[in-house]
C-alpha cells in the first residue's frame, strides 16, 4: 500500500498529471482499502480545477469510505450547485447528512428534492422516515402514505407505513399494511412478527399467537416471539406459561427490560414478591424511566403496603407514558431506518 501511495504521489506531481490518467486508473480502486488512493489522486486533480463530475462522485465514494463525510459533503453540495436540476445529488445529500445525524439537514435536502420529482415515491417515503426519527408521526404519516398512493405494491412503502402507523395505534390500518408485506415477501419473518405486533395491538389475540409461534425458532425473531407469546399468555391467566416466554425471551435478550417488567407482573400475580422485585430491579437497572418497570414498581409497592407508593405514585406521573408504550409495543424490531 505504501509504494501504491507513493506512486500516487509521482503520478499527481507530473506536469501531463490529467482526467485521463486518473479515470483510467478508477476502476482498479474500486474497493474501500484503496479509497486513501482516490482520495489522493481527485484532490490533486481538484486542485487544478479539472476533475469532472464523473471523477468527484468517485472523491464522495472515497470519503466516505475513509469516514470523511464532511467532505463529502462539501462536494456533493458543489455538484447540487453546478447541476440544480439533479435530485439524485440532493438524495446523495440527505444520506450523508443523515449518517453524520443531521436528520433537520436531511428533511431539507429531500424538500428540495421533492420540489424535483413529487412524482417520485422514493422522495415521500424517505422525507416520511426522517420525520419519523423527528418524532413527528402525523406528519411522517402523510408522507409515506403518498409513497404507498404512489407505488402502492411497494412492500417496503407498506411496511413502513404500518410502522408509522403503529405509533398512532391505529392498528387495524396497520394490520393491512403488513399483511401486504407478508403476501409480497412470505419467507421474511420480519413481516410476520411486525404483523403479529399489529394484531397484538389491535387486541386479536388468536392471529398475533399464529403469527409468532410461525417465527419462535427463527433467531431473528425468536426473543420477540416470546415476548408477545408471554403477553397473550400473562392476559389469559396462564401465568406458569407467561413467565416460562419471558424467562426465554430474557436468556435470548438479557438487555431488553419490558421482559423482566412483564415477568415481575406475573411474579406479583403469583404472589412471588421477592422475585418480582428482583426482576423490576433488573428492568430499572436497564431503564431508569421505563413507564412499564415504574408501573410494575407502584403494583408491587401497593400490593406490599409499602410507605414509598405515594412517592412512587408521583414519578410515575412524570414519566413518558406514550413514549415508554411506543417502545414497548414496537419491540424496537419494527423500525424503519431510510438509509
Amino acid at each position: 500500500m505504501q509504494e501504491a501511495a507513493a506512486a500516487a504521489q509521482r503520478l499527481t506531481s507530473a506536469p501531463e498529471f490529467s482526467e485521463a490518467d486518473v479515470q483510467s486508473i478508477l476502476p482498479s480502486l474500486a474497493t474501500p482499502g484503496r479509497a486513501p488512493l482516490v482520495v489522493t489522486l481527485v484532490e490533486a486533480l481538484d486542485a487544478h480545477g479539472t476533475a469532472s463530475p464523473v471523477t468527484l462522485r468517485a472523491l464522495v465514494l472515497a470519503y466516505e469510505q475513509v469516514n470523511r463525510l464532511s467532505d463529502a459533503r462539501k462536494v456533493l453540495e458543489r455538484l447540487a450547485s453546478a447541476d440544480p436540476k439533479n435530485p439524485e445529488h440532493l438524495f446523495e445529500l440527505a444520506r450523508v447528512a443523515y449518517k453524520t445525524h443531521d436528520l433537520e439537514g436531511a428533511l431539507g435536502y429531500l424538500g428540495h428534492a421533492r420540489d424535483l420529482v413529487p412524482s417520485d415515491a422514493r422522495v415521500h417515503f424517505l422525507f416520511g422516515m426522517v420525520l419519523e426519527e423527528l418524532e413527528l408521526p402525523i406528519e411522517a404519516r402523510k408522507s409515506v402514505e403518498k409513497a404507498v398512493a404512489l407505488d402502492p405494491r411497494n412492500p417496503d412503502y407498506n411496511y413502513a407505513l404500518g410502522s408509522v402507523i403503529l405509533t398512532t395505534r391505529e392498528a387495524s390500518l396497520a394490520v393491512a399494511c403488513f399483511r401486504k408485506y407478508v403476501d409480497a415477501r412470505p419467507r421474511d419473518p420480519r413481516g410476520h412478527f411486525a404483523l403479529g405486533v399489529a394484531y397484538f395491538a389491535a387486541g386479536d389475540y388468536d392471529n398475533c399467537r399464529t403469527e409468532m409461534r410461525g417465527i419462535s425458532n427463527d433467531p431473528t425473531t425468536e426473543a420477540g416471539a416470546a415476548y408477545f407469546l408471554g403477553r397473550i399468555a400473562r392476559i389469559e391467566e396462564n401465568l406458569d406459561e407467561a413467565a416460562a416466554f419471558f424467562e426465554r425471551c430474557i436468556r435470548l435478550m438479557p438487555s431488553f427490560p419490558e421482559a423482566y417488567t412483564e415477568l415481575a407482573r406475573v411474579r406479583l400475580r403469583q404472589d412471588r414478591v421477592d422475585d418480582a422485585k428482583a426482576a423490576i430491579d433488573r428492568a430499572l437497572s436497564l431503564d431508569p424511566k421505563s413507564f412499564q418497570a415504574n408501573s410494575a414498581l407502584l403494583a408491587m409497592y401497593q400490593k406490599t403496603h409499602d410507605s414509598r407508593a405515594e412517592e412512587q405514585s408521583a414519578r410515575l406521573q412524570k414519566l413518558d407514558e406514550a413514549r415508554s408504550k411506543r417502545q414497548e409495543l414496537m419491540f424496537r424490531s419494527i423500525e424503519v431506518k431510510p438509509y
